[in-house]
Parts: structure tokens; sequence; C-alpha cells
């Protein structure tokens, strides 16, 4: 009889996000700490309650700015002629790009921003690390 083996739990998207500001809170930019840069954009936040509580609290995020495909990050860091970068991190396994999501990809392209779309933590620092020019 062969053991029983358990497979290890894929990390989810908050667990990568958690580990990419742990990265950035050891990690130096010029003066600051990356963690101290790197901003999160809460748009993709889980509503509770019942279907009419939900549509409700979903119009009025809409009525303050809400939109949906919003990358998970912006490091307000100019390099080059972009303002900064926008970064979105999806699992490493089973991570899916929205469609709202390439369509803001390609809004803040074509006005300037660079962007970039990671699977893990990794990939996330490596490309912050790129826009840097310190990889």
């Amino acid at each position: 009889m062969t053991p029983f083996k358990l497979k290890a739990p894929l990390p989810t998207e908050g667990d990568e996000c958690a580990a990419l500001l742990q990265w950035a809170s050891l990690t130096r930019y010029k003066r600051w700490r990356l963690s101290e840069l790197l901003i999160m954009i809460p748009n993709g936040t889980k509503l509770f309650g019942t279907p009419k509580e939900r549509a409700m609290q979903m119009a009025h995020m809409k009525r303050l700015g809400f939109r949906p495909g919003v990358f998970d990050y912006l490091l307000p860091i100019p390099r080059g002629t972009a303002p900064g970068l926008w970064l979105e991190i999806k699992r490493r396994q089973l991570g899916v790009v929205s469609q709202d999501q390439q369509d803001f990809q390609a809004d803040m392209e074509a006005l300037g921003w660079a962007t970039a779309i990671a699977k893990g933590w990794e990939e996330a620092k490596d490309e912050i690390k790129l826009y840097l020019g310190v990889l």
C-alpha cells in the first residue's frame, strides 16, 4: 500500500500579494522602502449581504469611482516616459485575466503608463525590478 500524500495548497492571490509586500518591506528604492511607495488599489473587494444589499453597495461604489478591472497596485515612480507602473498580480496557477483588466491595461498604456500582469509574487517582484532598472 502506498502512503497517502497531501499536496500543498495553491497560494491564493491574497497570499501572493502578502508575499510581495513582505519583499517590498525589505527592499529600498532610493530613500524609501518599496512598501512605502507601492499602493494597493482595493478595487476587487468582495461584497456581502443579500443580492439587493450587494447591488446597493455596488451602485454606491460606482458613484465614488469604482471601476472594474483596475489593477491591484500602483507604483508611482516615474521612469523614462512612464509616470508609474500599474501592477496586477494573479495566482501562479488558475489566475485568469478578465476582459475588464485587459481593457484597463490597454487604457493605461495608451495614456503612457507602464503596466504588468504577474503570475505570483516572484514574477511581480521581477516586473518591479525590471521597471526600476535594477534587474
